[in-house]
């Protein structure tokens, strides 16, 4: 197995700014270096089997193209007012359970240490899309204090892990619904 790619010398500056900004609140440096390396060189220390890897599922996303009742009563062939919140409930999890194989609809999430011999170092991370044959698309979504504050941030943004699935209650489900 090769070894993870280190960020070569010649970003080292950009780095400890953007270290600098999460530690000290100064201003973050242009990040677009890093990603390209990334993307292009370090793909293997974002996306390899030594990475901080989760998935996750935009359950806003597919509720805006999925969580209606018009579309479930046609569905199940029966009339809109007989639509209960179980059959709401029941159909938001098939749903999320066929999604899981959709790189759109359930990224991979991703985080990179900027100094990676140490275990609270700071993170660029990143959501992962599949693009069908265009592949992996990186959505880079900036430099963290650590990995914990990048899935705050993904948690934030509505994104739910899939290692926290377990966690999505009834009333989250139903609270999506359209009527």
């Amino acid at each position: 197995m090769d070894a993870i790619p280190e960020l070569p010398q010649n970003l080292w500056s950009i780095r400890d700014a953007a270290i600098d900004s999460i530690i000290n609140g100064t201003k973050a440096p242009n990040l677009q270096p890093i990603y390209d390396w990334l993307e292009d060189d370090g793909w293997d220390a974002i996306v390899g089997a030594w990475s901080n890897e989760e998935m996750a599922i935009k359950l806003e996303d597919l509720a805006e193209t999925a969580f209606d009742d018009e579309e479930l009563a046609y569905d199940l062939d029966m009339d809109v007012k007989d639509i209960t919140d179980e059959m709401r409930i029941t159909r938001t999890r098939e749903l999320i359970n066929e999604s899981l194989d959709d790189g759109y609809e359930s990224p991979s999430v991703h985080s990179y240490k900027l100094l990676p011999e140490s275990d609270e170092s700071p993170v660029i991370g990143c959501v992962m899309e599949i693009h069908g044959q265009g592949g992996a698309v990186a959505d880079w979504w900036g430099v963290y204090k650590n990995h914990d504050d990048f899935i705050k941030s993904i948690r934030a943004s509505g994104l739910i892990l899939l290692s926290e699935l377990d966690a999505l209650t009834d009333e989250k489900i139903l609270s999506l619904w359209q009527g």
